[in-house]
C-alpha cells in the first residue's frame, strides 16, 4: 500500500511540474508556436477588441463602471483613415474611434543567441470628433477608452496583460489635439505603454 500511495505521490508532482512549465508566462503568448500574425498585429487587433466593446447598454463591468458613451459601436479604424463633419455627426456618440501603433523600444541583448527580451510599444487610442463637440462628453470619451483597454471584454474583469499577450500595460498620457490648426476635427487621446516579450529580429 505504501509504495502505491509513493507512487501515486510521484506521479501527480510529475503531472504538476509538467503543467506548471507548459503554462506560458504573462506576455509570451507572442511567442508560442503557430502564431503568424506580428506581434504588433495581434496586441492592436486585441486594443480593437476592447475598444469595440464600449457601449452604454452593455451590462457594468465587474468594478462597477458602466460604459457612458456608444462609440464603440462604430468600430474601431487604423490611422490611415480621415473623418469629414458628415462622417462624425452621423457617428455613434459623434466620435470615431482609431488606433496608432507608433515605436516600440527594445532591451538589449546580452548574449547573441539570446531567445527572448523585454519590448515596449506605443500605442494610442483616439476618439475624433467635432471641435464644437461638448467637453463634459469627451471626458467621458477618455473614460471610456481608459475602462476599455484595461478591461477583458468576455469577462468584464479587469486584464492589464492583454490576455496573455503583455507583461502590463500603463497609461503613459492623456489629452486633446487636431492633426491640423485649421481643422474641425478633433480628438481626445490616451497614449498607452504595451510591455511585453518579443524574440530578438520579430516584429
Amino acid at each position: 500500500m505504501k509504495r502505491i500511495l509513493l507512487s501515486v505521490s510521484c506521479l501527480l508532482f510529475m503531472l504538476a511540474v509538467s503543467v506548471s512549465a507548459a503554462a506560458p508566462a504573462p506576455g509570451s503568448r507572442l511567442l508560442l508556436p503557430g502564431n503568424t500574425m506580428s506581434t504588433r498585429q495581434q496586441i492592436v487587433d486585441e486594443f480593437k477588441r476592447r475598444l469595440a466593446a464600449i457601449d452604454p447598454s452593455a451590462s457594468p463591468l465587474a468594478n462597477g463602471y458602466q460604459y457612458q458613451t456608444d462609440i464603440g459601436k462604430n468600430g474601431v479604424d487604423d490611422a490611415t483613415t480621415n473623418y469629414n463633419e458628415d462622417q462624425l455627426r452621423k457617428a455613434e456618440g459623434n466620435g470615431r474611434l482609431q488606433i496608432r501603433d507608433e515605436t516600440r523600444s527594445r532591451g538589449a541583448k546580452e548574449v547573441p543567441d539570446q531567445k527572448g527580451l523585454i519590448a515596449t510599444l506605443t500605442i494610442q487610442t483616439r476618439s475624433y470628433h467635432l471641435r464644437d463637440a461638448d467637453p463634459v462628453e469627451l471626458r467621458k470619451h477618455l473614460d471610456d477608452m481608459a475602462a476599455a483597454v484595461t478591461t477583458d471584454p468576455t469577462t468584464g474583469k479587469q486584464d492589464l496583460k492583454l490576455g496573455g499577450l503583455a507583461i502590463d500595460i500603463e497609461i503613459a498620457d492623456d489629452g486633446y489635439g487636431r492633426d491640423t490648426e485649421a481643422s474641425s476635427v478633433e480628438f481626445c487621446a490616451v497614449s498607452w505603454n504595451v510591455h511585453h516579450r518579443l524574440t530578438p529580429y520579430a516584429m
